[in-house]
């Protein structure tokens, strides 16, 4: 889904859950989430012990916090690590991460406003439970001044294995987040 407003276009909120998570189907294999949770788990792997628990939140998470129905619902302070701390190999890995969502609405100027030097240096990454992105319970989410995006691993509803939930919305761009019920 995409909104417009005049030349702007936002593809955001982007909701995605998968299970299983990968499948066979007409011969040919798919995992739909992988790149998303491999950008994320690489931004996570690239810190050193100091910086991964500088960006451990004291809270665990049971899904995404800003989910649907959750429309404008950030929280007000920042948590986690600053991602201007980081080096700039890391902060390349913060940035394929928050392309492997932002990839879906290229042309749109979504990425590309979310990773500039300015943008960067007022935008957080913050994990909870487990770093690995494998075990049930883990949380990473990225925060910036209009990005935010997040990945749970949930255990399976129809299969036994783990599987994801996942956003990424623009906290100004969010189609829901500019009406009022």
């Amino acid at each position: 889904m995409a909104s417009v407003t005049g030349s702007y276009v936002s593809m955001t909120p982007n909701f995605v859950g998968v299970e299983p998570l990968s499948f066979t189907y007409g011969g040919t294999a798919y995992t739909p989430m992988q790149t998303r949770h491999d950008t994320l788990a690489a931004m996570l792997s690239g810190l050193s012990s100091t910086q991964l628990a500088s960006a451990k939140l004291s809270q665990a998470y049971d899904d995404v916090l800003v989910g649907p129905q959750e429309d404008g619902d950030f929280p007000s302070t920042q948590s986690g690590l600053a991602v201007s701390s980081l080096s700039s190999t890391q902060q390349a890995l913060v940035k394929a991460a928050i392309n492997a969502y932002a990839a879906d609405a290229n042309g749109t100027g979504q990425s590309d406003a979310y990773t500039t030097d300015t943008a960067l240096a007022s935008t957080y990454i913050a994990w909870a439970s487990y770093s690995d992105l494998s075990t049930k319970g883990s949380y990473v989410r990225i925060d910036g001044p209009r990005v935010w995006i997040e990945l749970s691993v949930q255990s399976g509803v129809v299969y036994s294995a783990n599987h994801y939930h996942s956003i990424w919305r623009d906290k100004t761009a969010d189609y829901g987040g500019n009406f009022t019920f």
